[in-house]
């Protein structure tokens, strides 16, 4: 499983840009006592909830991933699944899954997810993906194929907003986050700084990062 890859986790930790908090930043939010994200890898997605809750959970199935997260206070981290989420009804003001869900069986993780979200409580998903040098990642996805199972889709229940953020990125940052878009090592960081370096140069590249945030309040 590529998310049980511990480099991988380490480059998902460290290596990738934070437009988590810049797609979130995009849309109101509520402050609430207790939050929950599901899906959380890394920690990158619960972290950006910290302005958001008093306390953050989040869950994600791979323990792997979650050792390489950054710990904070206020925020814990646990391995569970959306389809079977070990918490009591009603209990988060605020549940999100960024980019998760496309991972999981919504017919039986979304009834999971109303079950725990409270009466007046929000419902948040959101995904992302890398909009610059489209040529470029296209070569990239080529040579070094992402593994399968993963899809922007959306959920009717929800209402969306397509958002575009944008975020710096030197060719060395931008060469590690490309590495943390494969399990593949061997010759890929060479391939990455030769293609790029004609492309980003010296300076910092404005890189432009599109998708959606979709959100709804359930009950009252």
């Amino acid at each position: 499983m590529i998310y049980s890859n511990a480099r991988l986790a380490r480059a998902y930790a460290v290596d990738r840009p934070p437009i988590h908090a810049l797609a979130l930043a995009s849309v109101a939010m509520p402050h609430v006592e207790l939050a929950l994200d599901i899906g959380c890898g890394a920690g990158l997605s619960a972290h950006a909830l910290l302005p958001y809750a008093s306390h953050v959970i989040g869950v994600d199935p791979a323990p792997t991933m979650l050792a390489a997260a950054r710990p904070a206070d206020r925020l814990s981290l646990l391995v569970a699944r959306a389809e079977a989420l070990p918490f009591p009804d009603n209990s988060f003001g605020l549940v999100t899954a960024a980019g998760s869900l496309n991972y999981a069986d919504r017919s039986v993780a979304v009834p999971e997810i109303l079950r725990v979200l409270q009466p007046g409580g929000t419902f948040v998903v959101y995904d992302f993906s890398c909009a610059s040098l489209p040529s470029w990642w296209t070569a990239f996805e080529e040579r070094y194929p992402s593994a399968p199972g993963y899809e922007m889709d959306r959920l009717p229940e929800l209402s969306y907003v397509d958002v575009n953020v944008t975020h710096p990125m030197t060719l060395e940052e931008f060469v590690r986050y490309a590495m943390s878009e494969t399990d593949t090592v061997e010759g890929v960081e060479e391939w990455c700084r030769e293609t790029l370096r004609p492309v980003i140069g010296s300076s910092p590249l404005e890189v432009s990062f599109s998708g959606y945030v979709a959100s709804r309040v359930f009950g009252s």
